[in-house]
């Protein structure tokens, strides 16, 4: 069976949900039970070493020891081989290691610190490049992955991209109307098309973000101007902006946003993320 096909069950609640933590944590699930990980990490690294991170899964420690500076991180084997030949495409650790991308003694260090293993299963979720960094999943097996693991990365990445991208659009929206004033009704995935609508985007813009049809982001449309009484964008985000759906203004790069706290590898390290 098609593996996006089997994430098609955990998407079905990922959109479900009305926060931006909850929707991870779901999803995280999702992928460590079609990958046999023990633990599942959603890991931004930006350009200049700052990074942020959502850790699930069994045996997380409630602090984790200090993350290594940028230039430790730069050395770890993913890390290189994204921004270097790999690019896109999902890889497993032990495979690069083998494709002759070493571990430095430090890193392996690092990586015996924060109790994780060499079994690590990577999938970006934005072209990785050195002018924007990292942004991806990384799935841990304490004793491996399941056999498929990697094939399930593949044929789900494009799925699992729109998911990811949908969730940081919930970090951006606001929790919702304030107390006492009109509620009106959207679903999650109906208030982050509406974020995209009042960022500009056109509809196959947002069908392309969302990697949904420009048809499905038509019909989206269609319920949030009934729903909001308006005849057209301009009146529909102005409307959601008076009833708290929206904020206001919206920024045009909605995409970029870290999923969690931003952390420089020098801050505090003991507070969990």
């Amino acid at each position: 069976m098609d593996s996006s096909r089997l994430l098609m069950d955990v998407a079905e609640h990922v959109l479900q949900v009305s926060t931006a933590e909850t929707a991870l944590t779901e999803l995280s699930r999702g992928l460590m039970e079609r990958t046999g990980a023990d633990r599942a990490a959603r890991v931004q690294v930006q350009p200049d070493g700052r990074v942020s991170w959502f850790l699930n899964g069994t045996s997380v420690p409630a602090e984790l020891p200090s993350l290594p500076p940028p230039e430790e991180l730069a050395q770890h084997p993913l890390h290189r081989f994204h921004l270097g030949p790999g690019g896109g495409a999902p890889a497993l650790l032990t495979e690069v290691i083998r494709s002759g991308f070493a571990v430095p003694v430090r890193t392996r260090r690092i990586i015996d610190q924060l109790g994780l293993s060499i079994h690590q299963l990577s999938i970006p979720v934005e072209h990785p490049c050195p002018e924007t960094g990292y942004q991806g999943w990384v799935m841990v097996g304490a004793d491996g992955l399941a056999p498929d693991a990697p094939l399930v990365a593949r044929e789900a990445q494009g799925l699992l991209c729109g998911l990811d991208r949908h969730i940081r659009l919930l970090q951006v929206l606001p929790p919702g109307p304030p107390t006492g004033q009109m509620q009106i009704r959207l679903t999650p995935r109906e208030r982050a098309v509406l974020l995209l609508l009042a960022t500009g985007l056109t509809a196959q813009g947002i069908a392309v973000r969302l990697t949904i049809s420009p048809r499905t982001v038509h019909k989206h449309q269609e319920h949030l101007y009934r729903r909001l009484g308006a005849v057209d964008r301009l009146s529909a985000v102005l409307r959601a902006q008076e009833t708290g759906l929206l904020p206001a203004p919206v920024g045009t790069d909605v995409d970029g946003v870290l999923l969690t706290r931003s952390h420089t590898p020098a801050d505090d390290p003991s507070v969990r993320r």
